[in-house]
């Protein structure tokens, strides 16, 4: 299981929660600059990648078996 934007409460589920942690601040203040450049007449660019990290949780760790866990 696996969600978009990274949570609090994805930390304390059993299992844990993986995540896409997306730069939300990053993509308003782009956007903005886009709307405002756009509104000014300046030709932009039609596409803007920004970075997103993967939190990996034990929601998509593979099972543990139960042979393998020590005492």
């Amino acid at each position: 299981m696996a969600s978009l934007d990274d949570a609090r409460w994805m930390t304390v589920t059993t299992p844990g929660i993986t995540a896409a942690r997306r730069p939300s601040y990053d993509m308003g203040a782009r956007a903005a600059t886009v709307l405002l450049q756009s509104l000014a007449g300046q030709p932009g660019r039609r596409r803007h990648l920004l970075p997103a990290d993967v939190i990996r949780r034990e929601s998509v760790a593979a099972p543990r078996r139960a042979d393998a866990v020590t005492s």
